[in-house]
């Protein structure tokens, strides 16, 4: 959810609602939370509405999310489940699972009617 789409996607408020809710629910349930961000210069930052400060975040500049520095970073987690919500998620889960980690959970919620 970054800055370059907030005037690009339909219903893009319900969408970064949504996001808060599921980061808050993963935040609870202490799961490890990283943020990757698509070419952040371009596309800016991730939206101030959710709340990532504290959390690690990995800028890309391709759809897959599971670059060198974001493995390196998930080893300390093999054993641990993940939550990846991205529109490209059966790319990144498909990935994750050859990379032998645990439990790859995706979240998929319908929105509207």
């Amino acid at each position: 959810m970054q800055e370059k789409f907030r005037n690009m996607i339909s219903y893009y408020p319900q969408i970064l609602q949504t996001s808060a809710r599921v980061l808050q629910a993963a935040k609870v349930l202490e799961m490890p939370i990283i943020v990757t961000e698509q070419y952040p210069k371009a596309l800016g930052k991730t939206c101030s509405e959710l709340e990532i400060s504290e959390l690690p975040v990995f800028a890309k500049t391709n759809f897959n999310m599971l670059q060198p520095d974001v493995e390196e970073y998930f080893k300390s987690f093999k054993d641990k489940p993940m939550l990846k919500i991205h529109y490209v998620m059966t790319l990144n889960a498909t990935q994750l699972l050859i990379n032998k980690y645990a439990v790859v959970c995706i979240l998929l919620e319908q929105m509207y009617n």
